[in-house]
């Protein structure tokens, strides 16, 4: 994700971090193919550039996905979850059974748990999995709750739901709850939000400034503890 600066500031630079789901899944494929890791996996990596042409979406515009819903696209901003959405659609379609989604989606899961963890929802089991190896590889997470009455704030006048909340509060639940929409009832499933994890903003014991690598070892020891049980 990225592209053209559709946001007021200064210096945006640092969205060129907003790739690091994308990164960290194809981490995770290179530690399991380095590994000769027996397992099933398939990786979906939407991606998607906020750069406008002749044929971008514009504030207002409607999208109709495949499995009916239709969304007001209240903020292009927000794309990230609609290729989310798109993604989830097509694993389900390709019969998937576990789907971990994770992407940079939101600064507010930053405000609410900081730099140093990131938020998952979803699925018990999968999320006490994860969990449990976050603690071990230093990859941590917490558990984040989805609030079914959130969903009121997804809500559209011309749509089945909205691709951000109208309120100021809860951006991370309420993206959670977004691409909740898309889940297929034959898929276990968990969200990971790591946009607070994705970068160290300056020099940090051992790391330097930059890039994090967060979510590969993660997504890569989740696998193959799966493969082992």
């Amino acid at each position: 994700l990225g592209g053209m600066n559709v946001k007021t500031a200064s210096d945006i630079s640092d969205a060129r971090m907003d790739m690091g789901g994308a990164a960290a899944v194809l981490g995770a494929l290179d530690i399991l193919v380095r590994n000769q890791a027996h397992v099933n996996v398939t990786a979906l990596i939407p991606v998607v550039d906020n750069v406008p042409d002749a044929e971008a979406m514009l504030p207002s515009s409607v999208i109709r996905y495949p499995n009916g819903l239709t969304v007001q696209v209240a903020n292009t901003d927000g794309e990230g979850r609609l290729i989310i959405a798109d993604a989830l659609i097509h694993a389900a379609n390709i019969g998937a059974t576990k789907v971990i989604d994770i992407a940079t989606l939101t600064g507010n899961v930053g405000a609410a748990l900081g730099l140093g963890i990131a938020g998952i929802w979803g699925d018990g089991e999968m999320t006490q999995s994860l969990v449990e190896i976050g603690e071990r590889n230093g990859e941590r997470l917490w558990p984040m709750p989805l609030m079914d009455e959130y969903e009121v704030d997804l809500r559209s006048n011309y749509a089945d739901l909205r691709n951000v909340s109208t309120s100021p509060f809860a951006g991370a639940i309420t993206a959670a709850l977004f691409i909740r929409r898309f889940v297929a009832e034959s898929l276990s499933w968990v969200h990971i939000d790591m946009a607070g994890t994705v970068q160290y903003k300056q020099d940090v014991g051992y790391s330097e400034a930059g890039a994090t690598g967060y979510g590969a070892r993660l997504l890569a020891d989740y696998v193959m503890k799966q493969a082992q049980q």
